[in-house]
């Protein structure tokens, strides 16, 4: 590794005035710890090497801060901005670049984890999901349309794999199915 707790709890100290103990949270892109000050009270701290997006993490950013100012706010984390007032933290240590951001906790259950759900509980979702979706839809930022290859609606793009399917019968049915989606 190429970051140790240690340094990672004195760009904390130095960069948000915080002192807390590190757990280690999953993660997709990104290093996620827990941080709890001696209080007990937590956060979350995301630390993105030099070779992410930066414009795409500035659209994250943009889009919770968006979200704050909006009545589904205590629903999403909030940016806690560092001492110099940015909600990202550029830093090197060892060599290596990181971008880091600090944001609060939020003691949630997660969905999986919810035993009974019921239709009120859907139907409450539902109406969270069409709040989230009228408070962004005025927003936009150039870096929050990126593709993946796991999204279903890029599916299309696989065109030009299917000359690698070498059955007939199966090109024949992975072809219909992409006319499907265009």
């Amino acid at each position: 590794d190429v970051i140790t707790e240690k340094e990672i709890r004195e760009l904390v100290k130095k960069h948000y005035g915080l002192e807390a103990a590190l757990t280690s949270l999953p993660g997709y892109e990104e290093f996620n710890f827990q941080l709890t000050d001696p209080g007990g009270k937590k956060h979350v701290l995301k630390i993105a090497r030099a070779d992410a997006s930066l414009p795409f993490l500035e659209a994250q950013t943009a889009i919770l801060e968006h979200l704050s100012k909006a009545g589904t706010a205590p629903c999403f984390q909030q940016i806690i901005k560092n001492r110099d007032g940015s909600g990202i933290t550029s830093v090197k240590v060892n060599g290596h670049s990181f971008h880091l951001r600090l944001l609060t906790y939020l003691e949630w259950t997660f969905w999986v984890n919810v035993s009974g759900r019921n239709d009120g509980l859907h139907y409450s979702l539902g109406r969270f999901m069409a709040q989230m979706d009228k408070v962004l839809s005025d927003f936009s930022h150039p870096a929050m349309h990126r593709r993946y290859t796991w999204d279903i609606s890029t599916a299309t793009d696989n065109w030009v794999l299917l000359d690698a399917v070498r059955d007939p019968e199966r090109k024949r049915l992975a072809g219909y199915f992409l006319l499907q989606f265009e």
